[in-house]
Parts: C-alpha cells; sequence; structure tokens
C-alpha cells in the first residue's frame, strides 16, 4: 500500500514538471509569433474595410461634422433678419405735487395737483428687403387728473398707427442684412469644404498607416524567415561541430547570427504592433474595448501596376474637387462682397419717414378702443432723417480695409492653385521613381537569390565555411527588404496622388456625407 502511494505521488509530480514545460514551450512559441495568451482573435482587414470603419468610428471626421452643422444654422440665424417681431410696452405714472398754475386744476383753492396715467403700446413690425421697416401698432392711453381742463375725466385714448421707414441711400435694399446672409451661405460651402478637407485627410491617414501597417507585416514575415534560416544552420553546424568537421568559430558565428536576426525580429515587432496600435485608434477601435486586443491581419498585399500620369489633366480635375481650392475661392468671393458693403457704407444715411394714425377718444376704454377702427379722425406724419460722418473717416478706413483683405485672398487663392500643382507634381515625379526603384530592388532581389543558391551550394561542399552562407542570407533578405520598401513608397505616392486630386473617398467608394 505505502509502495502504491509513492508511486502515485512519483507519477503526479512527474506528470506537472511535463505539463509545466509543455506550457513554458507553447509560451515561448506565440511570443516568437508575435503573439500572446490574451491576443488569440485575429481581424482581417482589406484597405477598403479599413477606410469604411474609419469613415463611421474616425474621431476626426466626428468632430468635423458639427461643421456643416454650426454653419446651417448660422445660415439661418442671418435668414432670420426678415422674421416679423411682435412687440409692447406699458408705462404706469402717477403724480401728486403742489400745484404751480391755474392750468393744473382750472380753479382756485385747491393745493394738490394729482394724475393718475398708463399708456400701453402692442404691435408687429416687419423688416423689408427694400431696407426699410413697415409696423402697424395699437397706443392705448388712460388719463385720470384732478384738473378741471381735462375733458373728459377720467378718459382713454386710442391711436391705430401705420408706419414705414425706408432706406433711400446707405442701406437701400437692405445691403447689410443681404450681405450677412450671402456670406452665411459661402460660409456654409466653406464648412463642408472643411469637412471634406478632414474627412480625405482622415482617408488619406488612414490608407497611409494601412500600407506601412501591411509593410511592417511582410517585414515581420521576412525577420522570421531569417531566423529560421540562421537557427537552421546553427543546427547544421552544431552536428558538423560533434563530428569535428567544424570548429568553435563556426559554432559561434551561428549563434550570434541567431542572436542578431531574433533581436531585429522583436524591433520589427514592436514597429508592427505600434503601428497596428496607430491604425486602431484611426479607424475608432476604442483601446478599452475587446477588439483593440485583438490582432489585425492585412489582406492587401503591397504591388506596383502602371497607370496614366496626365498632368495638366489632373491639375485640372484637382481645381474642382480639392476642398482646399473651394475654401480659398469662397473666402475671395466673401471678401468681395464685404468690399462692396464697404463701399456702400460710405454713403451718408438718408431715411425717408410715413406714419398715418387714427385716432379716438372716450370715457369708457371699450368705446375709446372700438370707434379707432371707425374713426375719420385721422393724422398724417412724412419726413426725411439726413446723416454723415463729417470726413468719414471711419467708413473709408474700412474699406481700404477690405480692399486688402480682398487682394489678400486672390494670393491666398493663387498660393493654394500653386500648391496644388506642385503637390501633384510631386506626387507623380514620386510615381515615376518608385518604378526604377522597384525595377532595380527586383533585379537585385533576384540577382542575392541565385548568389544565395550558389553559396548554399558551395557550404554543402565544404568549400565555404558558415560565414559566407551567413552573408550570403543576410544580402538576399536585405534585398528583399529593400523590394518591399519601394514597394511601399509606390504605394504611398499613389496615394499622395490620389488625395491631391481630390478623388480619394471616391476612389475607396466612401461617401463623404457631413
Amino acid at each position: 500500500m505505502l509502495f502504491r502511494c509513492c508511486l502515485s505521488v512519483v507519477i503526479m509530480i512527474f506528470f506537472m514538471l511535463f505539463s509545466n514545460s509543455a506550457f513554458c514551450r507553447e509560451s515561448s512559441r506565440l511570443l516568437d509569433n508575435g503573439d500572446t495568451p490574451w491576443k488569440k482573435s485575429t481581424i482581417k482587414l482589406g484597405i477598403s474595410e479599413t477606410v469604411k470603419l474609419a469613415v463611421t468610428g474616425n474621431r476626426d471626421i466626428q468632430i468635423a461634422t458639427f461643421y456643416p452643422a454650426i454653419a446651417t444654422e448660422e445660415l439661418k440665424s442671418s435668414q432670420s433678419v426678415y422674421d416679423p417681431a411682435l412687440f409692447a410696452e406699458n408705462n404706469i405714472i402717477r403724480t401728486e405735487r403742489p400745484i404751480q398754475s391755474i392750468l393744473d386744476n382750472g380753479t382756485a383753492g385747491e393745493e394738490i395737483f394729482s394724475e393718475h396715467r398708463w399708456d400701453a403700446r402692442a404691435g408687429v413690425k416687419q423688416p423689408l428687403p427694400t431696407g426699410g421697416i413697415a409696423s402697424v401698432y395699437v397706443d392705448v392711453d388712460h388719463l385720470n387728473s384732478s384738473s378741471d381742463l381735462v375733458i373728459p375725466n377720467p378718459q382713454y385714448t386710442s391711436r391705430l398707427t401705420f408706419q414705414v421707414r425706408q432706406a433711400l441711400l446707405k442701406e437701400f435694399f437692405d445691403r447689410s442684412n443681404r450681405s450677412a446672409i450671402e456670406i452665411a451661405d459661402i460660409n456654409l460651402d466653406i464648412a463642408n469644404a472643411e469637412f471634406h478637407k478632414i474627412f480625405s485627410g482622415t482617408i488619406k491617414d488612414v490608407a497611409s498607416s494601412y500600407w506601412l501597417f501591411a509593410y511592417y507585416y511582410k517585414q515581420l514575415d521576412i525577420s522570421r524567415s531569417a531566423v529560421v534560416d540562421a537557427e537552421d544552420i546553427s543546427n547544421r553546424i552544431r552536428v558538423r561541430n560533434e563530428k569535428g568537421l567544424s570548429g568553435q568559430l563556426d559554432v559561434d558565428r551561428a549563434i550570434s547570427a541567431v542572436q542578431d536576426r531574433k533581436r531585429r525580429l522583436i524591433a520589427d515587432r514592436i514597429k508592427y504592433e505600434t503601428t497596428m496600435d496607430q491604425l486602431k485608434l484611426l479607424v475608432g477601435m476604442s483601446p478599452s474595448s475587446p477588439d483593440f486586443r485583438a490582432d489585425i491581419i492585412p489582406v492587401e498585399e503591397l504591388k506596383a501596376y502602371g497607370i496614366a500620369l496626365d498632368k495638366s489633366m489632373i491639375v485640372q480635375e484637382a481645381l474642382k474637387l480639392r476642398p482646399e481650392y473651394l475654401v480659398a475661392d469662397k473666402k475671395m468671393k466673401a471678401a468681395k462682397i464685404r468690399k462692396k458693403l464697404a463701399q456702400h457704407q460710405k454713403l451718408p444715411k438718408l431715411d425717408a419717414k410715413a406714419s398715418y394714425s387714427f385716432n379716438s377718444l372716450g370715457s369708457d376704454f371699450n368705446e375709446s378702443f372700438d370707434d379707432t377702427y371707425l374713426s375719420d379722425e385721422a393724422s398724417w406724419a412724412v419726413g426725411l432723417e439726413f446723416e454723415w460722418p463729417i470726413g468719414g473717416r471711419k467708413s473709408a478706413a474700412q474699406y481700404r480695409k477690405m480692399v486688402y483683405e480682398y487682394e489678400q485672398s486672390q494670393a491666398e487663392l493663387n498660393k493654394t492653385i500653386e500648391q496644388i500643382t506642385y503637390e501633384i507634381n510631386s506626387a507623380i515625379n514620386e510615381i515615376e521613381q518608385t518604378w526604377d526603384e522597384i525595377d532595380a530592388a527586383g533585379e537585385a532581389r533576384d540577382a542575392y537569390s541565385r548568389v544565395l543558391e550558389r553559396e548554399e551550394t558551395r557550404f554543402e561542399m565544404a568549400k565555404i565555411n558558415n560565414q559566407g552562407l551567413l552573408d550570403a542570407q543576410d544580402d538576399f533578405y536585405e534585398s528583399e527588404r529593400n523590394r518591399v520598401r519601394a514597394l511601399l513608397n509606390f504605394n504611398l505616392s499613389l496615394l499622395k496622388l490620389k488625395w491631391a486630386k481630390g478623388s480619394l473617398a471616391e476612389d475607396f467608394g466612401v461617401k463623404q456625407e457631413s
């Protein structure tokens, strides 16, 4: 019985040690593959799917959607200047003072003059697109006085008045408000263009990050292959050393090569994971979400292909599509409106006024109010109001300021055209150069591949030591890295050209909805 217990304990300890060793080997394998036990899920993404995720999840795009909404409300606010307004006012007055004149009460002997009065006005006024304002309102007064001269006493008066005020020079046809509405409408176009600018720029950042991520993913794969090959040479050298066919120098060379390549593998893994996290943030993944811990696998391959490059046609398309050009053009138009308004503001003020009132009087409020609409007792008034600041220095300075701002906006528009043209030319030049770079890198990789095959054969025939083979491998993998880097440069240059042309969103099949 004691023997069985001891045997069971020994078996259990052996099993625990074996299990722990197996777990360590599995953990080491996961870490060597760039994985961690808590990063088990993977997400495969193409560049189009990545861009579409960013359209709905990117924070910069979400913030930019408020620009057109704010500008829309600003336009509505400026248009509301022609909304009618209801107005009303009321005053209550109580007077008690010593009698100053017989006119205060009409009779002698009284010492105190008292008067109770209240008045009210209510009506509607309507701003006119002609630069005037029309209003209709009712005045109601009540008077209760100790004076015998007030007949009737108490009394109620009521007046119905129609009034018009019209600008004849300055503000004729409501130039200020009309200009404000036009500028608000232009600002709405600018806000939409600013949204599209951020939208397109974000897509460019996302696509660039995706290609850079795909590049580091490929570099990581190259580094893994390099480590595997170095370990293979190390194992073969170790076997040869055991058989006495190689020395310790060859063993140490093989070990150092393995460790150097592992070091580069670790560096590439850091770049890969850092770029992957940046891509996750760009598409809108929250660092606290479970998806953020998943591994992204790029399914798009870095490749090169021929495209038509007509500089003049691309520039013409860009001037129709680039939001930067639209913003500069709209700003110039807004400056032109302000300049015309400033020139108009130099005119003197000359306003015409006219009013017509129906009047009634009675000892009862209802009687007075009702008689207003049937009364043939009317009064009217017409007049002119003139004002012109002596010297007009303020309006003249304001006009010169607007002239300078208009000229400045023209210069900014010309600068924008030059910048767009430069960006297109730069992108085209980069594409043309990367084609040559890809050809050169591809031929170099093929040549180093042939060299590696020959060095492998010579190593097997023991004509060279392992250092020659390791060097040949390093040259081959470095040439492969250069080829992939050239493909990355081509795709980034092509992306830059599409962005410079203003067709990036359309090329990815996404809508710019603000």
